[in-house]
């Protein structure tokens, strides 16, 4: 007799991966790189072994100055930038909902204006492609982000061109760019620390294991 399906945990990057080690139950984590495109691919993948559930588990960044850096989320609906609305089946709070999109939302504007639209208080750029396979497939979908870059944090828009498809950085693409623009490197060391911060948070949310 074959053993059951584990869980499936998928993220973007190797980072977030790591924070699942001392998850205390088995389970299967999968680092489908940053995106939706991305992120579709790894859960059309899992499905075929017919995991008991899929967690959509990494950072997303804030929508509401309520939600700082290192807080948990743990999002009752997905909202996709189509307006579709995902149901989750991890525990939390029944209006509490997070946006998805296609392209990072970078500048303070925009994440307000993102936030009036979907009534979300956070966004990442993968749940509601994870969301929307789990719901074709038939299989519980859960949500689990810490928030890493604040809701008033502006990130320069060149540091796409400096992140690898795998989502780690380009240090000497970095080191171009700031050498023509100094005035950025205050926000990415923000910014990383930032990010640092909610890697602790997810690394201790996973420590307790048992989702959803």
């Amino acid at each position: 007799m074959s053993k059951p399906a584990l869980p499936v945990a998928i993220v973007a990057l190797e980072a977030e991966a790591q924070t699942l080690r001392d998850w205390p139950q088995g389970l299967d984590v999968r680092v489908s790189g940053p995106g939706q495109d991305a992120a579709r691919r790894s859960a059309l993948a899992a499905i075929e072994a017919a995991p008991p559930w899929i967690m959509s588990w990494g950072v997303a960044g804030s929508l509401d100055n309520n939600w700082r850096p290192g807080a948990i989320i743990r999002p009752a609906e997905v909202v996709a930038e189509s307006g579709e609305v995902y149901a989750s089946s991890t525990r939390s709070a029944p209006a509490l909902r997070m946006a998805s999109t296609m392209q990072p939302v970078r500048s303070r504007m925009d994440r307000l204006a993102l936030a009036e639209r979907t009534h979300a208080v956070a966004v990442d750029m993968e749940s509601a492609a994870i969301a929307a396979v789990c719901r074709d497939a038939g299989i519980p979908f859960v949500c689990v982000r810490a928030i890493a870059d604040g809701c008033d944090v502006e990130l320069p828009e060149w540091i796409d061109e400096a992140m690898a498809a795998d989502g780690s950085l380009r240090p000497m693409q970095i080191a171009r760019r700031l050498l023509t623009r100094p005035g950025t490197i205050h926000a990415l060391i923000r910014a990383g620390l930032q990010f640092r911060r909610a890697l602790t948070s997810l690394a201790r949310e996973a420590r307790n294991g048992a989702f959803p």
